[in-house]
Parts: C-alpha cells; sequence; structure tokens
C-alpha cells in the first residue's frame, strides 16, 4: 500500500520497519554488485543513499529496495607472492632461508614483477610460499581490515594494477591489487504476491503512480 511505501522512504528505524510490513528482514550486510538480485543489480547500484527504487516484481514478490549506504571501494582483490623465511609466523619447516635472504628475493621478484609482460600469477606459482601459490597468488577479493594492517593499507591505499612490497610476521610479500569494487547496503520492502492478479495489478500500479508523483514534487 501507499502509505507503506511512504513510511518505508521515511522511517528513521529501518529494522524495526521491515520485522512490522516486510516478509524478508533488513539484510544488514554490505554487498558488491554481483551479490544482488542480477535483474535490478544495474538499477540499485545507480541509486544515491536514501534513494529508493520500485515497487518491482522479483519473483513471487513485489518489492522496493532503499540504498542505505555505500562504502566506495570497499572490497579489494589482491594477489600477493610470499617470500617466508626461517622462523618467520607459520613458515614451512622446509624454509631455511634467513630474514635477509628473504628480503633479497622479494626485491629480485618485485623488479620481475613489475617487468612489461610478465605474468604476476605465473611469478607467483612458481616462487610464492604461501598457500595461494597454486592458485596464482590470488587471495580473492576482501574487506577492510581483514587482513594483517601493512598489506591491508598496501591494498586499500593504492591504484588497480599497482605492485609493491610489504612485510609482515609472515615474511616479505610482493603485492598486486586486482580490482576494486564499491559495496552497498539495500534495504527490501518485500510483499508476497497472494491477493489475485487483478488486485496486485491495481496495488502496483497505483504505488508506481504514488512513487512518480512523490518523484515529482519533491524535484
Amino acid at each position: 500500500r501507499n502509505d507503506t511505501i511512504a513510511g518505508f522512504r521515511n522511517t528513521q528505524d529501518m529494522e524495526a520497519f521491515l520485522d512490522r510490513n516486510s516478509d524478508i528482514k533488513f539484510d544488514t550486510i554490505y554487498k558488491a554488485k554481483k551479490n544482488l538480485p542480477s535483474s535490478v543489480a544495474d538499477t540499485l547500484m545507480t541509486l544515491n543513499v536514501g534513494e529508493i527504487y520500485g515497487p518491482y516484481k522479483d519473483g513471487g514478490s513485489y518489492k522496493v529496495s532503499k540504498m542505505m549506504g555505500r562504502r566506495p571501494n570497499g572490497s579489494v582483490k589482491a594477489s600477493h607472492i610470499l617470500i617466508a623465511y626461517e622462523g618467520a609466523t607459520r613458515a614451512n619447516p622446509e624454509v631455511t632461508r634467513t630474514k635477509e635472504e628473504a628480503e633479497k628475493e622479494a626485491t629480485r621478484l618485485l623488479a620481475e614483477a613489475k617487468k612489461s609482460g610478465v605474468v604476476f600469477a605465473e611469478l607467483a606459482r612458481d616462487n610464492s610460499d604461501g598457500p595461494s601459490a597454486p592458485n596464482g597468488g590470488d587471495l580473492g577479493y576482501f574487506q577492510q581490515g581483514t587482513m594483517l594492517p601493512a598489506f591491508n593499507d598496501f591494498a586499500y591505499g593504492n591504484d588497480v594494477g599497482t605492485i609493491g612490497m610489504v612485510e609482515t610476521d609472515f615474511g616479505f610479500h610482493v603485492i598486486k591489487v586486482d580490482d576494486k569494487e564499491d559495496l552497498v547496503q539495500i534495504a527490501t520492502l518485500s510483499r508476497e504476491v497472494t491477493a489475485s492478479e487483478e488486485t496486485t495489478n491495481k496495488l502496483f500500479t497505483d504505488a508506481t503512480k504514488f512513487e512518480m508523483e512523490t518523484i515529482a514534487n519533491e524535484s
């Protein structure tokens, strides 16, 4: 109903509002575009914080979604080559190089990785002491604060494509920043379609008309 959409737009307590009015609760987790419903992902990603989209039909429900929060570049994908040394955290017992030797080897690999035509994944596969070596050093996407501080700061502080070196308790890491993606928090008011199609269509039309009028009044 229209007053429900108005309430959804203006509520100061989204969690409580959706508990009362929606079939699905407020999902507070920030998500990347690829984790949103594919049919509306493009549209939802264009919303500014506070804007709403809908009503739209998704499966057997009518939904309205509101952009609650956005974290630009909130998730980073990186690869690394770990050069461990004897006594480093979780170092394989077979690793016998000294810390100085490890730093020298990492510096050599850093220079190699920066050469044109060199495939970072191959370099990682052949040289990394980390468990990600078979995957070409690929660590996948991670959010702020999930990696060790030096690693985290490098990945978040540099542009995609940057290659550099940091030191942690695990050894020396040659890191490549592979990708960054925005994360968004979306609240969705969802109502299962239970009324007859005719009633539902009227509700949908009225709600859409209301939505258009609201937008017209705001602009």
